[in-house]
């Protein structure tokens, strides 16, 4: 009886932990589509410039003013304008697309959240969460 009921919970855990798996893909998925549309709705807000391909440095600057200081400090660590707009110093849109694409990387937006949520926990609760990390 005490094997059957052990087995029975080692089920509902496997189920748990799948649950859990597909939520927190959803939960990423719905994050880049967040992100994405943050940056697209302020990028919109600077059109294209007559006789421009794309935008330039100082557009771009102001772009970045628009969006939320967490997004200000994760652009700014992303590389400077060159690396940004490419050898013309005009960010394109498809240059912006890609940006974006490098910009909502979960795993970097995720890894940066962890990182705050440890700095502002107390230190026994970041040991707990560092001694049960996979």
């Amino acid at each position: 009886n005490l094997k059957a009921t052990g087995g029975q919970n080692l089920d509902l855990i496997k189920d748990l932990n799948t649950m859990s798996l597909k939520m927190e893909r959803k939960w990423k998925e719905e994050l880049i589509k967040k992100e994405r549309k943050i940056l697209n709705v302020c990028f919109e807000r600077f059109g294209w410039v007559a006789g421009n391909d794309g935008l330039s440095r100082q557009q771009f600057t102001e772009f970045k003013m628009t969006l939320p200081m967490e997004y200000q400090l994760r652009i700014t660590k992303a590389g400077d304008w060159q690396s940004i707009a490419g050898d013309d110093g005009i960010l394109q849109l498809d240059e912006f697309t890609e940006f974006l694409d490098k910009f909502a990387n979960v795993e970097d937006v995720v890894g940066e959240r962890r990182e705050r949520m440890n700095s502002e926990a107390d230190p026994n609760t970041i040991a707990t969460m560092n001694s049960e990390a996979p």
